[in-house]
């Protein structure tokens, strides 16, 4: 009874006719062919109910609810130094997501990674519906480097970071500019290979930690009198401090920290007293001297243990 049942509800379906007489042909038994056709069904089920669930979970995954725009992916916290250049710091070459993607922290960490303003990405964790938290350790620039009526970013190890400057008065004021550079800049996020660009850009940090309250304005490499090889001058509150240069310096034992100290009681007894006469201050041989426009006069400082 059941099989004259399934028969005549398959003459109605032409493709479903054809395999029913295929098995009532290879399983004359009722039985058999009865649990055959159970089967068959089952599993037309099962496919039905799979192809169901994928076409929910696409509509699911479209839906705005879930989708992260790369757009909302904004740095929400950075030091105060870094807010001029907020708008270079952002993923590259990360298209929208959702909140089900397959590796989503590693393609955000990756996305990140290829910005040479990102020098490490610490964490990335995701919160439903839409929701993305990641800390990341950003470059710090230490100074801007003039070439070709450009200007360039620079860290401390001479990584070039990607916001380029052609005017002048864009410039963040806090940062030293670096001139008398003859190579070309590399591209964002390589290292400019320039040793006189590697040595100015030591020097400034070497300053600023000692004089955190007296930023340079500049360091110019420039030919001094009598010398074939640039010397490094800095320039700082209107003052040009002859700093010399770390590959052929004229006396070679004399280090950075002996130039510091010399410098340091220098501007402590400019400070001290009328300095409005002074307009250099050579460091270069361990000891200050000080030089005005119509006279030079040497200080000599006291050594250090």
């Amino acid at each position: 009874m059941e099989l004259k049942r399934i028969l005549a509800i398959s003459r109605r379906i032409p493709a479903l006719r054809l395999d029913l007489y295929w098995l009532q042909r290879h399983f004359p038994h009722p039985a058999a062919l009865f649990a055959w056709t159970g089967l068959f069904f089952t599993l037309l089920g099962l496919l039905s109910a799979l192809i169901f669930l994928r076409y929910v979970e696409k509509a699911v995954k479209n839906m705005p609810y879930f989708q992260i725009s790369t757009q909302h992916l904004t740095i929400q916290k950075i030091p105060q130094n870094l807010m001029p250049f907020v708008d270079a710091i952002e993923p590259i070459g990360l298209s929208s997501l959702d909140i089900f993607e397959p590796r989503l922290t590693s393609k955000i960490a990756d996305a990140y990674l290829k910005n040479p303003w990102v020098f490490d990405v610490i964490t990335v964790k995701y919160q439903y519906p839409n929701q993305i938290f990641a800390q990341i350790s950003l470059r710090q620039p230490c100074a801007v480097v003039y070439y070709d009526n450009q200007y360039f970013l620079c860290d401390l190890i001479a990584v070039r970071l990607p916001k380029d400057f052609s005017d002048q008065s864009a410039l963040p004021d806090f940062l030293p500019m670096i001139f008398g550079i003859d190579t070309q800049p590399p591209a964002p996020g390589q290292i400019w290979s320039d040793p006189l660009v590697k040595e100015a850009l030591c020097t400034a940090d070497f300053f600023q930690q000692h004089f955190p309250e007296h930023p340079l304005q500049a360091i110019y490499w420039e030919k001094l009198p009598e010398q074939t090889e640039k010397s490094m001058v800095l320039c700082q509150d209107q003052i040009r401090i002859i700093w010399g240069t770390g590959f052929n310096p004229p006396v070679p034992q004399i280090t950075a920290r002996q130039k510091i100290q010399a410098l340091q009681h220098a501007l402590a007894n400019l400070e001290a007293n009328d300095h409005s006469q002074i307009c250099e201050v050579d460091v270069r041989f361990g000891y200050a001297i000080l030089r005005t426009k119509t006279l030079w006069f040497t200080q000599f400082v006291p050594k250090h243990p």
